[in-house]
């Protein structure tokens, strides 16, 4: 499926068999030049993976979605990504919550790469 030749800014678009839909979430201006630091520093930083190993990857980050955080925090409280810090007690909570964004977020433009993730409460 090629979505081209459509007119305008798309805001949102789905096909008929619904295996896509894409919302736009949020449009900024970025000063002159910042846009291309932002994707040289990706492209700098992004390493080449098999798709197995990625979804292997991604089936992991589903079963322990802080676990790379939980390394780096040892026995303290797990500060993530946005800032935000979890104690030991709130961690169940927000892992469920992190599992449902990926389930939420799981729809790839190439299907092939849609990871089949545990059913729920089989996480091991």
């Amino acid at each position: 499926m090629f979505f081209m030749g459509c007119p305008g800014l798309i805001v949102e678009l789905t096909d008929d068999a619904k295996d896509y839909d894409f919302k736009l979430i949020k449009s900024e201006s970025f000063p002159s030049g910042q846009s291309i630091e932002f994707l040289e520093t990706l492209n700098n930083r992004a390493a080449s993976v098999s798709v197995d190993r990625y979804k292997k990857m991604m089936i992991d980050r589903y079963r322990d979605p802080f676990a790379a955080v939980a390394q780096l925090s040892g026995e303290g409280p797990l500060r993530l990504e946005d800032g935000t810090i979890l104690r030991k007690s709130e961690l169940k909570p927000a892992e469920e919550r992190e599992r449902k964004k990926m389930l939420e977020n799981n729809n790839p433009i190439n299907l092939d790469l849609k990871v089949d993730y545990p059913a729920a409460g089989k996480k091991k």
